[in-house]
């Protein structure tokens, strides 16, 4: 969403209103890991690993916690990471 308001004193400030209910997003973290690992040429056991320690949690923080600790390359855990904690 972006929002353009032009220039705004800052001493006045700018109000931004919404109308209608708001509803966020759905952030389906698990399916953006999912198809992004397809995209990469990596083992299938590390594909299951980060699959299965990605979707065993709720929150980014146990997210990134449980993808933290898992045995598998570097490069496949800082992409894992910034998908996880994108929205946190």
């Amino acid at each position: 969403l972006t929002v353009e308001v032009g220039e705004v004193a800052t001493a006045t400030g700018a109000t931004v209103r919404f109308d209608g209910p708001l509803v966020l997003s759905d952030n389906d973290v698990p399916g953006r890991v999912t198809r992004m690992l397809d995209a990469f040429e990596v083992p299938f056991r590390t594909k299951d690993l980060v699959v299965q320690a990605v979707g065993a949690h709720d929150t980014p923080a146990t997210r990134a916690r449980a993808v933290l600790e898992l045995d598998v390359e570097q490069p496949v855990k800082d992409a894992v990471l910034e998908l996880v904690l994108a929205r946190a």
